[in-house]
């Protein structure tokens, strides 16, 4: 069974909607006798995403890319020292600020 993301209002996130939505998917996939679940993609096992695998197999993933003569795919990783400026200064923004900033960063990152 695929699951490759769940998704609730961002202002119900205080009462841990998605998590709940997670868990009924679990318990539903066990009881329709799923023997696996894919619940997506985590691109690094680091931090936040690293916490969501814990005591799972993980597989890796291939993806594959077609480009113009030429062009080189982009490295648009957290750690490319390229990004390193935008990383720390986002550590260092306030809470509130992020917040209204962020969906329109995530938006245009291709």
């Amino acid at each position: 069974m695929e699951l490759p993301w769940i998704c609730s209002d961002y202002s119900q996130s205080s009462f841990s909607v998605n998590e709940y939505l997670y868990w009924n998917a679990i318990q539903w996939a066990c009881s329709s006798g799923a023997r696996e679940l894919d619940l997506g993609g985590v691109r690094s096992m680091e931090g936040r995403f690293g916490s969501r695998c814990n005591g799972t197999q993980g597989a890796p993933l291939f993806w594959y890319y077609w480009l113009a003569s030429g062009i080189k795919l982009p490295e648009l990783s957290a750690n490319n020292p390229k990004y390193a400026l935008a990383v720390r200064c986002w550590k260092k923004m306030p809470l509130a600020l992020a917040n209204r900033v962020g969906p329109w960063i995530v938006r245009n990152i291709p």
